[in-house]
Formats: structure tokens, C-alpha cells, sequence
């Protein structure tokens, strides 16, 4: 069993009701994510250049993604990123956008809307938007849903196991 599924059926299983829980199971997806996606060359620059996977507005996963430290995403290692202002997010390849940023959502992702930039979220409006990744929580489980035309838009390629995962696919 390959662990795409093993993390990714997290959201099958309950999540604790704890925040701390709920974003470890986040920050698992957020990994996953990043190596079933595939980037044009282009985005990822030098093979030397590490993986930046970022946090844009306050941080939900406190230091639970310190423990990326030490892996790799498509050989590249992982090098987080805590964004607070815009042009701070443009180098990211995962940028993660916190609900802090959710007025700001529209032009945010209008902005980054050309870039291969994974955008992924935790926001109810986050597809319509033009989001790419929505994590969503209900009865105490974790899934996601996926805006396939803005990942397409994006130059990104999203593994089918992935998109056969989600709760819902937005064309």
C-alpha cells in the first residue's frame, strides 16, 4: 500500500477534536500534495534549489512543519517559509493561505493565478476564488477538495490517485 494512501486516508479516519491534531493531519496532506503534484521544470529551477512550501498570514500549524526539515519533495529538500506579505509568496512551489488572509483571498489569488504555485487552503470559498487545494473538516474528519481548471491553469499536474482521493473536483 503506497503512502499516498496510508496519510491521505486520514480523511476517512476521525481527527481528534484538538486544533494541534487537525493540523498534523493537514500538514501530512500538505506533504502528500507536494509529491503527487508534478511542476514544470521551469518553476523548480536549479536541481540544487530546494522545495518552498509557505505559509501566507498567521501560521495554524505552529512548528509542526519543523519536522519537514528533513525530507524531500521530487529530490529537492523542503525549506518552509512563513510569508507575510505578497511578493514573499511568489518563489513558493506549496503555498499554504491562512483563513487570517481570507478578505484578501480574491486578489491574492488573482495575483498568483499565472504561477505554478500549489495554493491550498482551509476556507469554504477557496475554490470558487480560484483556489487550487481546499482542506476541509466536518465530523471530525479531514479531506479536501480540488479546483482541477486553476491547478490546469497553474501548469500543474495533479496525480490521479490524489484527485480520486478527493471529496470533491471543481472543472
Amino acid at each position: 500500500m503506497s503512502i499516498l494512501v496510508l496519510v491521505l486516508s486520514c480523511q476517512h479516519a476521525s481527527a481528534q477534536t484538538s486544533t494541534l491534531r487537525e493540523y498534523e493531519i493537514k500538514a501530512a496532506f500538505l506533504y502528500q500534495f507536494a509529491n503527487y503534484t508534478e511542476w514544470p521544470p521551469a518553476a523548480l529551477g536549479d536541481k540544487d534549489a530546494p522545495f518552498i512550501l509557505g505559509i501566507y498570514g498567521e501560521n495554524p500549524f505552529s512548528d509542526i512543519l519543523n519536522g519537514f526539515t528533513n525530507k524531500f519533495v521530487h529530490d529537492r529538500p523542503i525549506r518552509i517559509k512563513k510569508c507575510s506579505r505578497l511578493d514573499e509568496a511568489k518563489n513558493c512551489h506549496l503555498l499554504f493561505i491562512s483563513s487570517s488572509e481570507k478578505s484578501n483571498l480574491p486578489a491574492i489569488l488573482a495575483d498568483l493565478k499565472t504561477r505554478s504555485i500549489l495554493t491550498v487552503a482551509d476556507s469554504a470559498s477557496f475554490l470558487d476564488s480560484g483556489g487550487i487545494i481546499n482542506l476541509t473538516t466536518a465530523n471530525n474528519k479531514v479531506g479536501f477538495e480540488i479546483n482541477v481548471a486553476a491547478a490546469e491553469e497553474a501548469k500543474l499536474k495533479i496525480s490521479s490517485q490524489v484527485l480520486g482521493l478527493a471529496k470533491k473536483t471543481k472543472n
